[in-house]
C-alpha cells in the first residue's frame, strides 16, 4: 500500500485527498492558482481534481472550438501545480449528459439522443450508440490525455439510468439496432 503523508493532526492518513475544482477559461489567474495551492496546502490535499465545462460553465457537449481554451488552460496549470506537489486528475464533466435541462447539442454536433422505452426523446443526451458521439467523446478523451494526468476520470453519465427528462434506458434507433445486432433479431421498445 502506498505510504500516505499524515494529516494535518498528524494522523495516519488512509486515503488520498483529492480537491474537486472547476476552472474556466479566461478567469483564472496566478492568484488564482496560488490561492488554490494554499488552501489545498491547508487542509491537507494531495490531488487536484480540475473540473472542465463543470456546473454553471456547461452548456451541453464541449463544442470543438470550446475545447482548445480548456486544453489551453489546462496545459498552463497542470505543470504549475506538479510543480507543487499534487496528483492532477481531470473531470471532463460532461460525456453523454446529465441530463437536458433545456440545452440542445452544438451546430457541429449532429448526435443520436438517447429515448425512453416510452418514446420520450431527450434533446442533449447522446445515445451511447451514436457514431457520431463516439468519435466526439474519443477526441475529448484523447485531448485531455495528452496532458498527462494522473487520474483522467469516467464522468458518471455513463449510465442507462437519472437522465432527467428520460424514465430510463436508450432505446433510440441507433441503440435499437445494436441490441438486434446483438441478439441476432429484430427488437423495439
Amino acid at each position: 500500500m502506498e505510504q500516505r503523508p499524515p494529516n494535518r493532526h498528524g494522523k495516519e492518513r488512509h486515503c488520498r485527498l483529492s480537491l474537486r475544482y472547476s476552472l474556466a477559461p479566461h478567469t483564472i489567474s496566478e492568484t488564482h492558482v496560488r490561492a488554490l495551492v494554499a488552501y489545498a496546502r491547508e487542509y491537507g490535499v494531495e490531488e487536484l481534481t480540475l473540473m472542465v465545462a463543470a456546473e454553471d460553465w456547461n452548456d451541453g457537449h464541449l463544442p470543438l472550438d470550446w475545447r482548445h481554451p480548456w486544453w489551453r488552460l489546462l496545459s498552463d496549470v497542470i505543470p504549475t501545480l506538479r510543480r507543487k506537489g499534487f496528483r492532477i486528475g481531470i473531470n471532463p464533466w460532461c460525456t453523454v449528459g446529465h441530463a437536458d435541462r433545456g440545452r440542445r447539442p452544438g451546430t457541429d454536433q449532429n448526435f443520436t439522443t438517447m429515448v425512453s422505452p416510452s418514446g420520450r426523446r431527450a434533446s442533449m443526451i447522446a445515445s451511447f450508440a451514436c457514431l457520431s458521439w463516439q468519435e466526439h467523446i474519443v477526441q475529448c478523451y484523447q485531448m485531455f490525455a495528452h496532458l498527462r494526468p494522473d487520474v483522467l476520470w469516467l464522468e458518471d453519465d455513463f449510465r442507462f439510468h437519472n437522465h432527467p427528462p428520460l424514465d430510463w434506458g436508450d432505446f433510440s434507433e441507433a441503440m435499437l439496432e445494436s441490441f438486434s445486432r446483438k441478439l441476432g433479431r429484430p427488437v423495439s421498445r
